[in-house]
């Protein structure tokens, strides 16, 4: 059953409860009232008949004085029923002897098909003077009064569901947009959005929760995916970055295996391959891990760093290993930003690493290193050959796809950029590239200061 039934059927349920006790209550106090006045008209005229010399004369006389309709009658024992005033009930069910005696003490009902009250008092010769009334008008008014409660009951328990609705329809509302966001959750939309609500029910403060609750699972399922994503480029890399060495030691050792390689020379030379493959297979596990590393550590820096010091060391290797080249610079002195020096240092070998093997010994390169609004920007500026246009679309994730092309036969992993680009967004900063000014390749570094 749905809530807006639930709440209903409670309202209706309390509604009529609350009502018919009221209502019953008062139907009963309203007949006890009314039967209590009949008493006392006949206790009255009891009262003035109990020491006259001739009671049922005055009975008879006092009966036609009272406001009240009062019947009287003499009811010999034994005999017939004599009747002095037109009778108030029909008498058609005469009361017993033991009625009689009780009525002497108190009014009681006698109950038929038309019931009336008494009052009686007894003669000499065990004669009864009996002083009745009827209760018709009594049950006529608790019959109406029931009616009426019923009608009223009606009309509190429309009124009262109403009203429920009326004042819980934005809650009841708010309950089925989040039923209905629950349920697209669970058949998968990751995407979905719960409408913010303002207020301060507990329904809104559920809403508030579930957002939330739905902005975590969602940036759960984001970290997630980005994590498979991160795995499966991972694995192919390994898997497209080791078939290389290891198909060209295999060659070789068939060839060793089998004594096609007679020569001495060719001998030396075939080992001298297989060293070769090996060092570049211990370099590419290197970088893999180190990928692997940068995917899956949640970084916690306690260490400041000199960034400065960092760039201004690569740039004089630079200098030192291509002395033809023509470096510019503006590094501005004592940056500092907290993380780690050892991936720090990493990230800047592979950026003027890939200056060394994939330009010209001649081309110009120009670093700007500054600190403005609490971030650090590098930029690295060469005067080389650049990328393929698609890598500066194709932006940061796919790095992998065409840094391999260009640094295999340069003797690199293939794997610099990825590095760098996680070593970077492991500190929080971001890494765009561009084309320079000199036409080759701008590397655009932010990092938190």
């Amino acid at each position: 059953m749905k809530l807006r039934s639930r709440l209903s059927l409670a309202t209706a349920s309390i509604t009529i409860l609350v009502s018919l006790s009221i209502g019953v209550a008062a139907i009963v106090t309203t007949e006890r009232s009314e039967i209590a006045k009949l008493d006392s008209v006949m206790d009255t005229l009891l009262t003035q008949i109990l020491h006259s010399e001739n009671p049922l004369g005055d009975a008879f006389y006092y009966s036609q004085e009272i406001s009240v309709p009062l019947a009287v009658a003499l009811l010999p024992d034994g005999g017939e029923l004599t009747l002095l005033t037109e009778p108030v009930g029909t008498f058609k069910k005469l009361p017993s002897p033991t009625e009689l005696e009780q009525a002497r003490v108190r009014s009681i009902d006698i109950n038929g098909e038309s019931p009336y009250r008494i009052r009686t008092f007894q003669l000499p010769d065990r004669e009864y003077i009996i002083i009745a009334t009827s209760l018709a008008d009594v049950q006529d008014t608790r019959s109406k009064n029931i009616q009426t409660l019923f009608g009223f009951i009606l009309i509190a328990v429309i009124l009262g569901v109403l009203l429920i609705l009326f004042f819980i329809r934005r809650d009841i509302y708010k309950i089925e947009v989040l039923v209905d966001t629950a349920t697209k959750i669970s058949d998968g939309d990751s995407l979905v959005k719960i409408e913010y609500s303002s207020g301060d029910s507990e329904v809104d403060r559920l809403s508030v929760a579930l957002n939330k609750m739905v902005t975590s699972l969602q940036h759960a399922v984001s970290i997630e995916k980005e994590s498979a994503t991160r795995m499966q480029e991972f694995l192919g890399d390994a898997s497209h970055e080791l078939r290389t060495p290891l198909t060209v030691i295999k060659g070789y050792v068939e060839l060793l295996s089998k004594a096609q390689l007679i020569e001495p020379e060719q001998s030396a030379r075939a080992y001298s391959r297989l060293n070769s493959e090996i060092e570049r297979m211990e370099l590419l596990i290197r970088d893999l891990l180190l990928l692997a590393e940068l995917g899956q550590k949640t970084p916690e820096f306690n260490e400041e760093v000199d960034f400065s010091e960092l760039v201004n060391t690569q740039v004089h290797d630079l200098k030192t290993l291509d002395s033809n080249r023509v470096v510019e610079t503006s590094i501005t002195s004592e940056i500092y930003l907290n993380g780690s020096r050892l991936h720090l240092q990493q990230m800047l070998a592979n950026a003027f690493g890939n200056i060394r093997r994939h330009t010209p010994s001649d081309a110009p390169v120009e670093v700007s290193l500054i600190s403005k609004d609490g971030q650090i920007h590098l930029e690295i500026s060469d005067g080389g050959p650049g990328l393929p246009t698609k890598a500066y679309v194709e932006g940061r994730q796919h790095f992998q796809r065409f840094d391999k092309s260009r640094s295999r036969e340069t003797g690199g992993s293939g794997l610099g950029m990825s590095i760098m680009g996680g070593i970077i967004q492991e500190h929080g900063g971001s890494l765009g590239l561009g084309v320079s000014k000199l036409g080759g390749l701008r590397l655009d570094i932010t990092l938190p200061a």
